[in-house]
């Protein structure tokens, strides 16, 4: 096993160990970090339920071809799959990215099951790109922590496992594994 597969191992099963019964559920989106926190998980996960979120914003043209693209994944994986069109319409005061992660979350949020948890695939590059982005725009204390690693959502909470790894392990993770995904 190599050293990025077990950070990644090592890190899934430290916040997998806090609560061995709350269902899991992946915000799938079919990009690297994600196929690799899905697929990680299927390795680990055999107690308890599994499940892939995928959100499609219909915002790409080739947004229907990345559900797909999910969908297979997953029956590949036996994880039972669930996608949701989102519209960004009404967040559409935040910008593109902004109206985008605001039907998302609004999505996952009205979709969590009780005590179920949505594990994002956020890495440590992206912790650094956050706290830029917050510099960048005059955020005070609060804005500079970046993602937290876990935090309540709808009726769940949201996990953020990978927070202590870099993009570049979870590379090194895909093509060990010859995983495919989706340029996001």
């Amino acid at each position: 096993m190599s050293d990025s597969q077990n950070k990644i191992v090592q890190d899934l099963e430290t916040i997998l160990s806090v609560d061995q019964q709350s269902p899991l559920c992946v915000a799938f989106s079919g990009g690297l970090d994600s196929t690799v926190l899905l697929h990680a998980l299927v390795q680990q996960v055999t107690d308890r339920p599994l499940r892939a979120l995928h959100i499609n914003h219909q915002l790409q043209d080739g947004a229907d071809d990345w559900q797909a693209h999910c969908r297979r994944f997953c029956q590949d994986h036996a994880v039972s799959f669930q996608a949701i069109r989102v519209a960004t319409e009404a967040f559409q005061d935040l910008g593109i990215e902004g109206a985008a992660r605001a039907a998302r979350y609004q999505a996952f949020s009205e979709n969590l099951g009780r005590n179920e948890w949505l594990l994002t695939a956020h890495h440590a590059d992206d912790q650094v790109e956050t706290m830029l982005l917050a510099l960048m725009r005059g955020s005070g204390a609060s804005g500079l922590a970046a993602c937290a690693p876990q935090r309540p959502l709808g009726q769940g909470q949201l996990i953020r496992p990978l927070l202590d790894i870099s993009r570049q392990q979870l590379q090194q993770y895909a093509e060990q594994h010859q995983l495919s995904w989706i340029d996001d």
